[in-house]
């Protein structure tokens, strides 16, 4: 006996598909694209698809629970897999009973990639549900889906984000302070590959509090980072940080 589609409720409204083909477009590009962090366009869409997913996540889960999608990833999982776990995700992985005899960059790079996987797995499985399910529903029977599905169970209400246009939205402009500038110049200086943070103050001459803030500037902006799978940790320049300390000596 043939299922009449038309009968059966839309997982979501025709404009939260639509919005969430962008979110999964983004997705894509930064996953993608992952080791060019240093990339102006790429730390855009980061933060782009960053607030997509803050935003839209009751949509998500909606549509999770409409079409029986088993959503194994929090929110947390999912910001994780696209910013890395950060320092306190780290350090809580590492010293958990199980991972504490393991070498702490090995057990980071696995669990980041292990999130990745699932946040691609469950987004490559959201979009082609949604795809399948719009495909065979007669125009007739979306045109006049515009309000939001609103089941007994959900009580987040769905909130529909406007679409960034990418040709009008620019990203932030990017302000070096004094103390970026001189530790840019203080690192681009040292022989080592990679500076503890120590190091760092001694050559730059400024505190562990100003050296701290700065770093965590100059990482956000893409000009260092801290390369998990180098021998020595520590901190180093990006190709975009080691262009920028030839242009401040000019």
């Amino acid at each position: 006996m043939a299922v009449d589609v038309v009968k059966q409720p839309l997982p979501c409204t025709q404009a939260e598909y639509e919005h969430f083909k962008t979110i999964y477009r983004e997705f894509c590009y930064v996953a993608d694209h992952k080791n060019e962090q240093s990339n102006s366009k790429y730390s855009y869409k980061q933060t782009a698809v960053l607030a997509y997913l803050k935003s839209s996540w009751p949509v998500i889960e909606a549509i999770c629970q409409v079409l029986n999608i088993e959503l194994e990833l929090t929110p947390d999982d999912a910001r994780h897999a696209i910013t890395g776990l950060g320092l306190k995700g780290a350090a809580a992985l590492c010293t958990s009973g199980r991972n504490s005899s393991m070498q702490a960059k090995k057990v980071i790079a696995f669990e980041e990639e292990r999130l990745l996987d699932l946040a691609r797995a469950l987004f490559d499985n959201i979009m082609v549900r949604l795809h399948l399910t719009f495909r065979t529903f007669p125009q007739s029977a979306i045109t006049p889906n515009t309000t939001p599905l609103r089941a007994d169970w959900q009580k987040v209400p769905i909130i529909e984000v406007p679409k960034i246009q990418e040709s009008k939205a620019k990203p932030p402009v990017e302000t070096l302070t004094k103390i970026d500038s001189n530790i840019l110049q203080a690192m681009s200086e040292n022989p080592e590959a990679n500076m503890l943070r120590v190091e760092i103050e001694g050559a730059a001459g400024y505190g562990k509090d100003a050296v701290t803030n700065s770093l965590k500037r100059l990482e956000a902006m893409g000009f260092v980072c801290r390369p998990y799978s180098a021998k020595r940790k520590g901190w180093t320049l990006t190709g975009k940080g080691a262009a920028t300390t030839k242009n401040l000596r000019h």
